[in-house]
């Protein structure tokens, strides 16, 4: 994807390594000692340029729907 121009919206806003990432967005079983980062939004460079914030849900709040936490990317468009 990257021959594409095309990037994890997570790792180049929040300047983070893949595989090394501070946010979860997963926790296996909904167990909050199993934090894994699964979740993506891939964009294009002309959209990632257009990227306002991206951010993931709180534990607290999701684990009651879901293993989950959504990773939510807000563009400018």
């Amino acid at each position: 994807m990257k021959n594409k121009n095309i990037h994890s919206t997570y790792h180049i806003f929040l300047n983070q390594e893949q595989g090394k990432e501070k946010n979860p967005t997963l926790f296996m079983h909904r167990k909050i000692n199993r934090p894994y980062h699964i979740d993506f939004c891939f964009a294009s460079k002309n959209l990632i340029d257009r990227i306002i914030n991206v951010e993931v849900g709180e534990y607290e709040k999701w684990t009651k729907l879901s293993d989950h936490k959504p990773l939510i990317v807000t563009f400018d468009l």
